[in-house]
């Protein structure tokens, strides 16, 4: 088994990350942190993934200076490994009126097989 330059823990088999198959700005962000991490040397996936969202967020803090309402959403999406379109139509859904629910209901019904095997039969009979 490998052993994790970051960790000092055996890297469990197939979990292993070889140093030089990490992307070069991933691979620098990480020896910011461990100076003496090489290609030659070997990191856990878990570990890998943590430093992509770090980095990640680092990137995005770089780019805009701080980070605005949706960049937030956006980090604690990747941290949390969610969808972040499920996050935002649930804050939608409570703010649209009646006849906004109502024009999507009947969007959601029109766009279903229901709809679409019934529409089919009726024009055949």
């Amino acid at each position: 088994m490998r052993v994790s330059l970051v960790s000092n823990q055996e890297i469990p088999l197939g979990e292993e990350v070889y140093g030089k198959e990490i992307r070069k700005g991933v691979f620098e962000f990480i020896q910011r942190s461990y100076p003496a991490f090489r290609h030659e040397d070997f990191i856990s996936l878990s570990e890998l993934n943590l430093f992509r969202r770090q980095y990640l967020t680092a990137l995005i803090q770089t780019e805009r200076g701080e980070l605005k309402s949706l960049d937030v959403d956006v980090v604690q999406s990747i941290h949390n490994n969610e969808t972040l379109s499920d996050t935002i139509q649930h804050q939608e859904d409570g703010n649209l009126t009646f006849g906004q629910r109502m024009a999507d209901n009947i969007a959601v019904f029109g766009g279903s097989w229901t709809f679409i095997i019934a529409f089919f039969t009726f024009i055949l009979i």
